[in-house]
């Protein structure tokens, strides 16, 4: 029975790695020094969607910006409330995690989202992000000529 659910993914046509009995994909994230250098090996190998087990609960990887804009945005009435991946789950801070809230808070939370981001509200942000940006491109650009700089020499 347990085994049938690590079809769930074959079934679809969905790729992923294989998943071990009872744990999933668990062990993979213990072994590693973070999850996201896993995260990372997977998507290089899989693309933009593939499928992980926790446990034998199956769970979507999405990189894919046009599918996600589809599920958050044009459908996001039937799409809110949905379970948060336990593994990502455990590093983040319940009370303000926009994708761990359900029902009235998601509802509250997304309405505030929308007033603050507004198209109008984001070009007015714009200078101060490209300040940042500018600021950080050219702290790169000195560490990036320090090394190089002193590989000169050694």
């Amino acid at each position: 029975m347990i085994n049938s659910h690590y079809d769930y993914f074959k079934r679809r046509h969905i790729p992923g790695p294989l998943p071990r009995f009872f744990y999933g994909h668990y062990q993979e994230f213990w072994s590693m020094e973070t999850y996201f250098k896993q995260f990372q090996e997977w998507t290089r190998r899989y693309r933009s969607i593939y499928g992980l087990f926790e446990g034998t609960q199956p769970i979507y990887v999405v990189l894919d910006a046009d599918f996600l804009q589809q599920v958050y945005i044009k459908q996001f009435s039937s799409f809110h409330s949905r379970p948060f991946s336990k593994i990502l789950q455990a590093n983040s801070n319940e009370k303000v995690h926009v994708f761990l809230a359900t029902r009235v808070k998601w509802h509250r939370q997304r309405h505030d989202i929308n007033l603050t981001c507004s198209a109008a509200k984001l070009k007015l942000m714009s200078p101060l992000i490209n300040g940042c940006i500018k600021a950080m491109l050219n702290k790169v650009s000195e560490i990036a000529y320090d090394k190089k700089t002193r590989n000169q020499y050694l």
